[in-house]
């Protein structure tokens, strides 16, 4: 299945894919999927179903970025192709081991891998999204709250789960704090990478399905982030996970990606607010203006988010125009 236009899978490890350096094309790079995802074409696009075999090969049909193992590029792709792994180990659904290895143990009644459904269960907040592969301020914005972002969507193992902010800041602190893995696999989580500059986050450092980044006032701060259209997530933390533990939101009308949100908020004390203008030259955020990202083109529109860290917690906010 990873072969093709300098796939090569028997190359591939899973620590390749788990440390974003196997090589593989991103899917959500492809033109086609930029065309139907940033645009408003989304708005009919956001239902679209693809199964994790068919984003594979929307990947090897493009040129993989570098051979396994001499790079490092972000690819959804790779969690993808994990995920695939997980169930032919564990025998069971993706979704199905998220819970019993997971969400169950850690009692994280709110968060859940969506079916076939295109509504979040229980009581959440409206996604919005200006759907905008430009510049252009006058964009129109749309509820893109209901969309397709579980099994057999371009999320699925890259990052399609609903979950609460409390769920969030729990599963952290105990992924941080060494409940969830064995010391071994630990220790490999916490061995990183530098990022090569201008391809994702620049200072970050990357290791098996975590990052982290320096805070001025010396401290590291380690989690995860991602977006879906109309929402985005920031989950941070100290390595021992018990500083910043809460993981952050906001959701804004257009989804949002600053290079170093937490750098400025390290130099504040807690409940202390900290407004960071987004450079609207930004574009993509995570992704540079070359080869393979070019086609990505959404600008950021002036919209800011406010970081306000309380007691052990980041509270993250967007608004536009100010």
């Amino acid at each position: 299945m990873l072969h093709g236009n300098g796939h090569d899978g028997g190359g591939v490890t899973v620590r390749h894919l788990i440390r974003q350096t196997s090589g593989v094309f991103p899917y959500g790079m492809d033109p086609a999927r930029m065309e139907r995802f940033f645009n408003p074409t989304f708005l009919t696009g956001r239902f679209d179903r693809l199964t994790p075999r068919e984003l594979v090969r929307i990947a090897v049909g493009h040129p993989a970025l570098f051979p396994p193992g001499e790079g490092w590029a972000y690819s959804n792709t790779n969690y993808v192709l994990a995920a695939m792994i997980a169930e032919q180990a564990g025998g069971l659904p993706f979704a199905e081991l998220l819970t019993a290895q997971v969400t169950r143990p850690l009692q994280l009644a709110g968060t859940y891998m969506p079916g076939d459904e295109t509504e979040i269960q229980g009581t959440h907040p409206r996604h919005y999204s200006k759907n905008a592969a430009d510049s252009d301020l006058a964009a129109p914005v749309h509820d893109v709250t209901e969309q397709n972002a579980g099994h057999n969507s371009v999320a699925w193992g890259a990052g399609g789960i609903v979950s609460t902010c409390d769920d969030l800041d729990r599963f952290l602190t105990a992924l941080l704090h060494g409940e969830l893995l064995p010391p071994r696999q630990q220790h490999e989580m916490f061995t990183t990478t530098p990022v090569p500059p201008h391809v994702w986050i620049d200072g970050a450092h990357y290791g098996a399905c975590i990052c982290s980044m320096p805070l001025p006032n010396g401290r590291t701060a380690w989690g995860v982030d991602g977006m879906i259209q109309g929402s985005f997530t920031f989950a941070m933390g100290d390595r021992d996970g018990s500083l910043m533990r809460q993981p952050s939101f906001w959701w804004a009308p257009l989804p949002l990606r600053a290079s170093h949100p937490l750098r400025a908020a390290g130099r504040k004390g807690r409940g202390q607010t900290i407004r960071l203008p987004i450079p609207r030259a930004e574009r993509c955020g995570m992704y540079p203006q070359t080869a393979p990202y070019a086609p990505c083109q959404q600008a950021v529109t002036g919209c800011r988010p406010t970081f306000q860290l309380r007691a052990r917690a980041w509270t993250i906010r967007g608004w536009c125009g100010a």
